[in-house]
């Protein structure tokens, strides 16, 4: 039994393991440092948290950031929007140079939105969902 279970775990692929270093611990004086010190570092990704202080109560940056951070650096920018409003800051990030767009479903469920054109006008955009 324990044979076959070890012999069954080795042949299962695992999913790979991504590191996406959280931006907003970064110095905001220094970001662009601070993003390319953690990728060389061997961060996969940069993970930017954009909340508008309605879905979430913080505030913290928008695409004028993300545009500023793309300028500095060809990293995988994964744009997580804690926003009432998804659907609404799709050509703003993708403008901004953001690579995945990540929302909270139950906002843009509240909303009333179709999540499923939502994630069709994410894709066709050119950023991953």
């Amino acid at each position: 039994q324990r044979t076959q279970t070890h012999a069954l775990t080795h042949t299962m692929r695992s999913p790979a393991c991504r590191i996406g270093a959280s931006m907003l611990a970064s110095d905001l004086a220094a970001m662009a440092a601070d993003a390319k010190r953690v990728l060389a570092a061997g961060s996969d990704y940069l993970h930017l948290d954009l909340m508008d202080g309605h879905f979430v109560p913080n505030i913290s940056w928008g695409p004028p950031v993300v545009k500023a951070l793309r300028k500095h650096t060809k990293g995988f920018l994964d744009c997580h929007l804690m926003v009432s409003d998804p659907a609404a800051w799709v050509d703003a990030i993708k403008d901004a140079g953001g690579d995945q767009y990540t929302f909270h479903l139950e906002a843009a469920v509240e909303r009333g939105t179709d999540v499923a054109a939502l994630c069709a006008a994410i894709k066709s955009s050119g950023m991953k969902v």
